[in-house]
């Protein structure tokens, strides 16, 4: 992740607190759930809600969430190679309206996070952006 700025409230012992006892309901709900492998069947699971509305340890977002969200089965069901061809779709489109507003994004985007300033990090989500923006014009 990015390094927490002083005086976020992800460093404060209440946060660290709450963040414990999610670890805690988390890993409770997982023992007695084990097959995430099929998280459609758990999406509308009451407890799942509530869980995901407390709010997911960061330990457990990669995981869940590309399951929770659905993305997990549209790339299985994606052809190979798609994200690379609306990268370079955009890219090649050069909508001077979609680039300017992509731009604009990226500079409100963690504006005071040092990890997140021009470089690898931005490109990344410039081409993720772009890519979204050819597959949803």
């Amino acid at each position: 992740g990015f390094p927490l700025e002083e005086g976020n409230c992800h460093s404060h012992p209440a946060w660290e607190t709450y963040l414990e006892a999610q670890r805690k309901r988390w890993s409770i709900y997982l023992s007695h759930n084990t097959d995430f492998t099929t998280f459609k069947n758990h999406k509308k699971d009451p407890e799942v809600k509530k869980l995901v509305r407390r709010g997911i340890p960061p330990e457990l977002r990669g995981h869940l969430w590309p399951l929770l969200s659905g993305s997990d089965e549209r790339k299985c069901k994606a052809e190979n190679g798609y994200y690379s061809r609306m990268v370079k779709k955009a890219q090649s489109s050069g909508s001077k309206r979609v680039f300017k507003q992509v731009e604009k994004d990226l500079e409100r985007t963690f504006p005071k996070n040092q990890g997140f300033e021009a470089g690898e990090s931005q490109d990344m989500l410039r081409r993720v952006l772009t890519a979204f923006a050819s597959h949803n014009p």
